[in-house]
């Protein structure tokens, strides 16, 4: 085992089960101790051990257990209304959960805000991490794909014709499909931002928090037009819906600026 592989392994193990305090101290501690007495792969095994068992006898039992905590709640925010953009899933989870999904994004949201701003005690501004800007964009211009597609399709829907060789009456699966692929793609940036958040940099949770947003609005839709009835509508049914997706849109731009603080 090298010197430069066993500080990674170490660095990922001391991330990922210490507050970034201890966990940059011990980090530097480690490098500091092997730059000093150059070790042999044999030597660094025999005198330093393994580094994520290392990392184990460091860790205080209570703090890496509210981490724990703080993972499932933060997990199931993003996994659970992911599952449900799914048709099956949704049958199954909506007639006994619908408050649940509605409340757990929100959940999600608030807790990571709080809990990596709380755990990074030095408080310090650290550099926009790289990577983070473009999946951001990248998140928000499929959003905004998706919302500009469905509201030109609902105006090709109320007037006729076909938008994008897509006939009149495949516009409303297809609209489907989208927010579908939109929460996928939201859930899977939104793994990736959560455990970038406590691995690398706390400005991560932007991507996480985003990521909710756009999960949310999707079940959202997909709700609505899961219970869509064949009869005709009242005019302007849509605009309580519409109200409701703006705010959660808007909730979640306010606090992915407030995330990347």
């Amino acid at each position: 085992m090298l010197r430069k592989d066993y500080l990674a392994r170490l660095t990922r193990a001391a991330c990922w089960s210490l507050p970034r305090a201890e966990a940059d101290e011990v980090v530097s501690d480690y490098r500091e101790l092997l730059a000093a007495h150059p070790r042999t792969e044999a030597e660094l095994s025999r005198d330093l051990g393994d580094p994520a068992q290392a990392v184990r006898l460091l860790r205080q039992g209570r703090a890496y257990e509210g981490w724990m905590a703080v993972f499932l709640v933060l997990a199931v925010s993003l996994l659970l209304p992911v599952l449900c953009v799914f048709q099956p899933v949704w049958n199954v989870m909506e007639p006994h959960c619908r408050q649940l999904l509605e409340f757990l994004p929100i959940v999600g949201m608030g807790v990571a805000l709080v809990w990596f701003f709380w755990t990074d005690r030095a408080r310090t501004r650290r550099p926009l991490p790289k990577g983070l800007l473009p999946l951001l964009i990248l998140l928000l211009a499929a959003a905004a794909g998706v919302v500009t597609f469905t509201w030109a399709g609902m105006f090709v829907c109320l007037n006729g014709g076909a938008l994008l060789l897509i006939p009149a009456a495949r516009i409303g699966p297809a609209i489907s499909m989208l927010f579908e692929l939109l929460g996928v793609l939201a859930g899977v940036l939104g793994a990736i931002g959560l455990i970038r958040a406590r691995m690398c940099n706390r400005r991560w949770r932007a991507l996480y928090v985003l990521a909710l947003a756009a999960v949310a609005v999707s079940v959202s839709v997909l709700t609505v037009m899961r219970h869509m009835s064949l009869d005709i509508p009242a005019p302007g049914w849509w605009l309580p819906y519409f109200w409701k997706n703006m705010g959660l849109s808007a909730a979640g731009l306010v606090m992915t600026g407030v995330a990347l603080c």
